[in-house]
């Protein structure tokens, strides 16, 4: 089987791509836990990122206490800063596409009843923010870059979603 030349994130022991990445340790695959970790490449190195049912195990944020007793607490917005990661690596036209399960209208329970899908659920609204929408309050999510939105569709148990980053 011919590989796509780019990172599969949350491969599993068999990547799509020809990088695979995943947390869990598999023959050929790195081991990172990409919701705490930077994707480990350099800038504008990838053509391709794929992330099908990946994106939904990220936390939406996080948040701890640099002493333990809460003087200080810290808070981090875990997928915001892998989509920041997936816009970093990604060359000038690459592409990104994900397939992550859909949770509403017409869809199945299983974003729902999966205990490791982490809440709330990726929706086709979610990627534009990523895409250059919201912009009057972007910012202030850290959010400083947009992907070109290329494709969106939401099917029944999943919805798929290609960005492009601009060249």
């Amino acid at each position: 089987m011919n590989k796509i030349e780019g990172i599969d994130l949350g491969s599993g022991a068999n990547p799509k791509c020809t990088i695979g990445i995943d947390i869990y340790s598999y023959l050929g695959v790195i081991k990172a836990d990409l919701a705490f970790e930077p994707i480990p490449f350099p800038d504008n190195s990838q053509p391709y990122v794929w992330a099908k049912d990946f994106l939904e195990h990220i936390p939406v944020c996080v948040y701890w206490c640099e002493n333990g007793h809460g003087i200080k607490w810290n808070r981090r917005y875990c997928r915001i800063e892998l989509m920041k990661e997936i816009y970093r690596v990604l060359k000038p036209g690459g592409v990104f596409e994900s397939l992550t399960p859909r949770f509403g209208l017409n869809s199945d329970t299983g974003w729902a009843r999966d205990p490791t899908h982490q809440g709330p659920p990726w929706t086709a609204e979610t990627f534009q923010y990523f895409c250059g929408g919201y912009k009057e309050i972007t910012p202030s999510y850290g959010i400083d870059f947009a992907f070109k939105l290329d494709k969106i569709e939401e099917g029944i148990g999943h919805v798929f979603a290609r960005l492009i980053k601009p060249s």
